[in-house]
């Protein structure tokens, strides 16, 4: 019996989804992506776990995945599972504690339906995640942010899975750095996180959502993965613009002219064309300007 029949047995047998051969691209915001031999839909925490066994169990190589907004899937696919966690989307009051009030989201829950609870609990603090594209899964594992303010900044505690084990790590264990986590580094899955936040104001809520909103504006449209380099002690963007390679392009995809950290594919893009503008970007600005741009998008497949 090959690794798949095995694997494919066991999430029968429990009942959780999957599918053969799924096309990444529909689970990519920039939609590219070739095929994964396996694509799971756990529904909760219990079958996202079980999944994460079974694959180890059976030899098949695994990755946990959200929106697809900062991973780019190789056109070759991926020799394994992608294991999606949209399923895992509750959102709730866990405790309130005089004016902190404290939000569990589960790892699948989109951050704009997290600030969307939020504003509807009158509960502030978390306003500037709202325009960040993910999962609050992803979005803690890079430590997501944006306009001066990080995700870490607000959590409490996660759940996490590592190594088979589930355990409560505090903000501390967590190891938070700009755009990484010991989280990461480890391997380690987020079940569900805890935020500390605070009760306010409707009104108050609604314009710092309104504010977010219009320092957005000027990121383009169009099919993306977000800002692709990490602006850690710089501004990529500026950059990128200094060095005039704003609408570079490699077939199907182009620098944006609207924001240059930004690379957009016209629809006829490949995934291959996306990782080699990306190199030539990073080779003419090192070239130009003597600075190494780190990429903030992930890369999987094969």
């Amino acid at each position: 019996m090959d690794i798949y029949a095995s694997f494919d047995e066991l999430l029968n047998r429990e009942g959780i989804k999957f599918a053969v051969a799924e096309n990444l691209s529909a689970h990519s915001t920039i939609c590219l992506g070739g095929s994964a031999d396996r694509a799971v839909f756990p529904s909760c925490a219990a079958e996202l776990l079980k999944t994460i066994d079974f694959a180890k169990k059976c030899g098949v190589k695994r990755v946990v995945a959200g929106y697809g907004s900062n991973t780019l899937y190789s056109d070759a696919g991926y020799r394994g599972a992608v294991v999606f966690t949209r399923g895992l989307n509750e959102i709730y009051i866990e405790k309130v504690v005089g004016e902190d009030v404290f939000v569990r989201a589960m790892c699948g829950a989109s951050l704009s339906s997290l600030t969307a609870f939020c504003l509807k609990e009158k509960i502030g603090g978390l306003e500037f995640l709202s325009g960040i594209p993910g999962s609050v899964g992803g979005a803690v594992i890079m430590n997501a942010g944006c306009f001066d303010e990080e995700i870490s900044g607000k959590v409490c505690s996660v759940y996490a899975e590592t190594n088979g084990k589930i355990k409560e790590l505090f903000n501390k264990d967590c190891g938070f750095t700009y755009r990484k986590s010991r989280l990461k580094e480890q391997g380690a899955t987020v079940i569900s996180a805890l935020f500390r936040t605070k009760t306010a104001d409707s009104d108050i809520i609604k314009r710092k959502l309104l504010y977010y909103r219009d320092r957005r504006s000027n990121q383009p449209k169009g099919k993306s993965l977000g800002s692709v380099f990490k602006n850690d002690g710089i501004q990529s963007a500026k950059i990128i613009d200094d060095c005039g390679l704003k609408g570079l392009r490699v077939g199907g995809a182009f620098v944006s002219a609207v924001h240059a950290n930004f690379i957009i594919n016209d629809g006829t893009a490949s995934s291959r064309d996306v990782s080699d503008l990306i190199e030539y970007v990073k080779t003419m600005v090192k070239a130009r300007v003597g600075i190494s741009l780190k990429e903030e998008i992930e890369y999987v497949g094969e």
